[in-house]
């Protein structure tokens, strides 16, 4: 849970398999393996479902445009965000804003 938490505070943030397991104490290997069976989630869909929680928050704020949410929240570049905002909630970042922020 300590892991959970600490993905969700520093999503925006590049981190890696390494670099979490390091954090936890164990191996990348062994770190995968249980975050997996107590989270039912791989590292990365974890991590990138977390980002996409984190821009739906930042979606909110009509005051921020699109490319700065994708960067604040942790990813790399903005065509990578739009379509990973849209394999996960079925519509573009901006079509959620306009429909589901209102």
């Amino acid at each position: 849970h300590q892991s959970c938490d600490y993905i969700s505070e520093h999503c925006n943030q590049p981190l890696t398999l390494d670099d979490m397991a390091a954090h936890a104490g164990f191996s990348a290997c062994y770190f995968s393996r249980i975050f997996k069976k107590a989270t039912t989630y791989s590292f990365i869909e974890y991590l990138t479902l977390q980002r996409v929680k984190r821009a739906q928050e930042l979606l909110e704020d009509p005051s921020l445009a699109i490319t700065e949410i994708s960067y604040q929240a942790g990813f790399k570049s903005i065509s990578t965000f739009n379509r990973v905002f849209h394999q996960y909630k079925g519509c573009s970042p901006s079509e959620y804003r306009k429909y589901y922020i209102q």
